[in-house]
């Protein structure tokens, strides 16, 4: 599948708006991780990441940490729009108990491989990924998404 670079910029202009709209109703700050993140995002499950939303726990998936955890909006409404989940979930962040909090946490929803938001630990959960691949004989790929702060860290 390949998504042309104009059909991603307007993926991207709309996720951003969802991203500027979730955080304003939940309250929650860390819109420059978030918005940074989309067109990056968008590349990722659009055109490069190998993983079937309707199989996102399937063995041999592509995974996808992202590391800097003050970015989740961005990673919950790009899921959503990828179909991983229905938007309902996506209406619920931020809120007491819900399972899309401000930092991402595993099970949390289809496709949050990993909790993040303590800098620097989603590079090495990923080269373990990447080396169970290895040792495990299976193709997928491992892909993290770093912040500035984490490698000023």
């Amino acid at each position: 599948m390949s998504t042309s670079f104009e059909k991603q910029q307007d993926i991207s202009a709309e996720l951003r708006a969802q991203v500027i709209c979730l955080s304003h109703r939940a309250k929650t700050p860390h819109l420059g991780s978030s918005l940074s993140s989309i067109d990056l995002l968008v590349a990722l499950y659009w055109d490069f990441l190998r993983i079937d939303p309707k199989k996102a726990d399937s063995p041999d998936r592509d995974r996808f940490i992202l590391s800097k955890g003050h970015a989740a909006p961005a990673l919950y409404v790009t899921l959503c729009e990828r179909g991983f989940f229905p938007r309902k979930l996506l209406e619920e962040y931020g809120n007491d108990g819900a399972a899309l909090a401000e930092q991402p946490a595993p099970d949390c929803a289809p496709g949050v491989e990993w909790a993040t938001g303590s800098l620097g630990h989603g590079l090495s959960v990923g080269i373990g990924m990447a080396l169970a691949a290895r040792v495990q004989k299976r193709d997928y790929r491992t892909v993290v998404l770093l912040s500035d702060g984490e490698c000023n860290e």
